[in-house]
């Protein structure tokens, strides 16, 4: 890559070579000054913290036990209503733990018997079917009747629970 390709144009200079570059030209003057109202505002807060700042050092050390006692019987306060709410929340959420599982073991229980009910619908067919094995055909009469008799009460059984 050729020089001319990383040439953007510009170059870092200081004030003298600033002036040689640019004839006439002179680095922006800042002047800080201060709005005297607003300098009368800050002597007086610092005079106001000054004397906030001295009344707290004199404070005696009863006086600051006082205090002490004070901000502890408020945390004492904060930390028991703290415990109590804890409290009451810790019941409401056993309470509803042990509704859950009470409800949840009648829904095991009706599910498990809804399931026994639907194994003695289907198993005896099942175990027809097997009969004479060594018999290639099957003879079945009536087969759509009696098979779509069968389907109304499984799903009778099935359709009934209520979860």
């Amino acid at each position: 890559m050729s020089e001319s390709e990383n040439d953007f144009g510009f170059l870092a200079v200081d004030e003298s070579e600033l002036r040689i570059l640019v004839p006439g030209s002179a680095p922006p003057v800042v002047q800080n000054t201060v709005d005297p109202d607003q300098l009368v505002g800050l002597k007086t807060a610092l005079a106001a913290l000054d004397v906030k700042v001295t009344a707290l050092r004199s404070a005696s050390p009863t006086q600051i036990a006082r205090i002490e006692e004070k901000i502890d019987r408020v945390l004492s306060m904060e930390l028991g209503e703290l415990n109590a709410s804890m409290g009451a929340v810790g019941s409401n959420i056993s309470q509803m733990l042990d509704e859950v599982e009470e409800r949840s073991n009648a829904v095991r229980a009706e599910c498990r018997e809804k399931l026994l009910a639907v194994e003695g619908l289907i198993l005896p067919l099942l175990v027809n079917l097997m009969k004479n094995p060594h018999k290639t055909y099957i003879h079945w009469p009536n087969r759509s009747e009696k098979l779509q008799s069968q389907i109304d009460r499984i799903t009778t059984v099935t359709r009934s629970l209520g979860v």
